[in-house]
């Protein structure tokens, strides 16, 4: 019978983790005989059947949002919008592509994310600024130390994105501290600045 010939021959029992973010992982590795067969069977189907049900927690890592954005960036420094892609950057991590989709719905909502942290690094740039010609000289210093990124900034990318600009309304704010009136009297002042420094 199956049982009387689990009973003398030699039984290897492998049980992977499919929760795992970094692919396969092995939960449970037995070389058995006789009769602890069926126990080490059991135990198998048992924890197997935990993991199907997501009654075993999932073994993410709390880092891998933030090293896949630190890929990217260097994707894009290196080769802009194009080098980017959820393959490459699965691979550069050594994770799958399932668990970046998890992280981030496609590349566009990766190429947001970068866009956002530019936006905080150039309105950082911009806080300690005294005047409109500062606003302009440090914008165009940024804009020449950093086109790739500058240029995704305020590329169409950007209008697609429908997002607050940070930046601007920094400037609208300032502008209002500086000359009085609302930071939205000033709208179209900085509007204007903008369209001279980007050209």
């Amino acid at each position: 019978s199956a049982i009387s010939d689990a009973a003398v021959r030699p039984v290897v029992i492998v049980l992977l983790d499919p929760t795992s973010d970094r692919g396969p992982r092995f939960l449970h590795v037995a070389v058995l005989g006789g009769q602890h067969f069926l126990q080490a069977a059991v135990k198998a189907f048992s924890v197997g059947f935990l993991c199907r049900r997501g009654r075993m927690p999932r073994r993410s890592d709390p880092l891998l949002e933030g090293r896949i954005l630190e890929a990217a960036r260097k994707l894009f420094v290196k080769g802009g919008e194009e080098k980017i892609s959820m393959r490459t950057l699965a691979r550069l991590v050594q994770t799958n592509t399932p668990t970046l989709y998890r992280r981030f719905r496609n590349r566009t909502a990766i190429l947001r994310a970068l866009m956002e942290g530019y936006q905080q690094e150039l309105t950082h740039m911009l806080q300690p600024c005294r005047s409109p010609q500062e606003v302009a000289q440090r914008t165009l210093e940024f804009a020449l130390a950093r086109p790739r990124e500058y240029t995704l900034i305020f590329s169409s990318l950007f209008s697609k994105f429908r997002e607050p600009r940070p930046n601007v309304a920094l400037m609208k704010l300032r502008f209002a501290e500086w000359f009085g009136g609302s930071p939205e009297d000033h709208a179209r002042l900085v509007l204007a600045l903008w369209t001279v420094v980007h050209g």
